[in-house]
């Protein structure tokens, strides 16, 4: 299935509560997990994981339910929701993500952690319990803005992005599940489910002559020490511009091939290879 808004939470929760969680985390070591993947800064909480280590934010194959940390225990009110909204033997991950100010997620596809294959993926949904403005999700042709308390279905396999270009932090609760198990099934409380469209953000059109100057520009300047600030600076074009998210990653090879460094060349096919072109 692809990604959309399945239902939304706003009116069963105390949003006051919420709030003095959110502000609770300021005292709790947070987990930086991916810090490769994405400029800014991603502080990420686990309630529910594989070993139930409040230090361990990383998505693994394994068998059986996740188990609740101590972050799970002492934010409870949030813990509560998930208990009362799904299945919790199905769970196996259960991750709060704070993206602070000016946080942006390369594009890339889902995978499990220690597998070479992007199929093998959980069942992911999320629901913002922050949000604010220029706070975005992608999904290769699209930019979507979501609002409080919907819980959106994510298609991981599609080419996707997130970003705050807000200055503030925004905080996403994030979900996975068994892949065997139908969607509507993961849910104990049905009455959260309803379909609503996705609210497109608009951008503006980007034509092949700024492509150009832009390939130009970096092919100019390029090299294996600001080879991620060139993939980011990429990656961020496609929240203002008309453009599909998956693209920057055959702008960044016309520019290394142009640029002729075998350095640079082998970074760029590890760093396609690590977060989009794993087998499907």
């Amino acid at each position: 299935m692809t990604t959309k808004i399945i239902g939304n939470v706003f009116e069963q929760l105390n949003w006051l509560k919420i709030e003095e969680e959110l502000l609770a985390c300021q005292k709790i070591a947070p987990c930086v997990s991916y810090p490769d993947d994405f400029s800014g800064l991603m502080r990420t909480y686990p309630l529910w994981n594989q070993s139930g280590a409040p230090k361990d934010a990383y998505l693994y194959k394994y068998e059986g339910a996740a188990q609740i940390t101590d972050i799970g225990i002492k934010l409870s009110y949030l813990s509560n929701l998930v208990k009362n909204t799904f299945h919790l033997e199905f769970l196996k991950l259960c991750r709060l993500h704070e993206y602070t100010s000016e946080t942006f997620f390369l594009p890339h596809r889902d995978y499990l952690d220690g597998s070479e294959e992007i199929g093998e993926i959980y069942t992911r949904m999320y629901i913002p319990v922050k949000v604010q403005e220029k706070c975005w999700n992608s999904y290769e042709e699209e930019v979507y803005d979501v609002e409080l308390g919907d819980i959106v279905f994510h298609d991981g396999s599609l080419v996707h992005s997130v970003c705050n270009f807000s200055s503030e932090s925004r905080f996403r609760f994030e979900f996975d599940f068994d892949p065997q198990i139908p969607w509507e099934d993961l849910f104990k409380d049905k009455s959260v489910l309803k379909l609503k469209e996705l609210k497109s953000v608009p951008r503006e059109p980007f034509s092949e002559e700024d492509l150009n100057n832009l390939l130009e520009l970096a092919a100019n300047i390029i090299n294996c020490y600001n080879f991620k600030d060139i993939a980011v600076l990429f990656g961020k074009i496609h929240f203002q511009k008309n453009v599909n998210c998956a693209l920057i990653y055959d702008w960044l090879e016309k520019v290394v091939e142009k640029n002729g460094n075998s350095d640079l060349l082998e970074l760029y096919k590890k760093t396609r290879w690590h977060l989009v072109d794993r087998k499907l």
